[in-house]
């Protein structure tokens, strides 16, 4: 297992979760309460050299389990959905999290609390409110698959008319039909209209979420 532990955390593709079990692998449970150098440096003699953006999900994750700033504090929430999609966050000021970025974080999030024994957890009110305002910057009138209890702060941001809360009901029914498979709904040619323009929206959100979740499991197993 070291030599695949040490594999998956060079590996930029790694996720949060993986990469995690990996460090305990190498390090087992100590590392949870040493200084970033620290760790780094044990891993150094480790010959593992890890990328920028492994070290921070590692740290935003290591977070996620001993502080719990993700579930209140948008700025940290904000800072872990980005290092969580494998990406380098700005130290300074905010940054923009996707809102794939967002749901594939609240996944991998709940994911790393039940593997480590805690219960779910929701958004408290400033990382709930910042998700919301960043569905209204991009468009959605409807939310992802895995954000729909933000859809009354999304509603409150968009402060829809009648026309526009019938869209947001035919696409709410139009979604509820579309394909499950991922192929299936790949293929499907959404409309140029309002309501396929939404449409499509949750679909690139829902096949980013799926295929990372695909990845988490094949990487899990080449950890096991």
């Amino acid at each position: 297992m070291t030599n695949r532990a040490k594999k998956l955390l060079r590996d930029e593709d790694t996720c949060t979760s993986i990469c995690l079990d990996a460090v305990d692998a190498l390090l087992t449970d100590a590392w949870w309460a040493w200084e970033p150098e620290s760790v780094w440096l044990e891993l150094d003699y480790h010959k593992v050299d890890i990328p920028v953006s492994n070290r921070e999900q590692i740290m935003a994750g290591r977070a996620l389990l001993t502080t719990g700033s993700f579930w209140y504090d948008a700025v940290a929430f904000e800072k872990a959905c980005i290092a969580f999609n494998n990406e380098e966050t700005a130290h300074v000021g905010m940054e923009d999290a996707p809102v794939h970025y967002i749901a594939w974080a609240l996944d991998e999030a709940e994911y790393i609390l039940k593997q480590n024994g805690h219960a779910s957890l929701v958004l408290d009110r400033e990382p709930a409110l910042y998700t919301a305002i960043q569905l209204a910057e991009e468009g959605f009138i409807t939310t992802p698959d895995n954000l729909h209890e933000y859809q009354p702060l999304l509603d409150k941001q968009l402060r829809l008319d009648d026309k526009s809360k019938k869209l947001q009901k035919e696409i709410t029914t139009a979604w509820g039909d579309a394909p499950k498979d991922l192929k299936d709904l790949l293929s499907v040619a959404y409309p140029e209209t309002a309501a396929g323009v939404q449409l499509m929206r949750l679909a690139h959100c829902r096949v980013y979420v799926e295929k990372r979740r695909q990845a988490r499991l094949r990487q899990r197993a080449l950890l096991s």
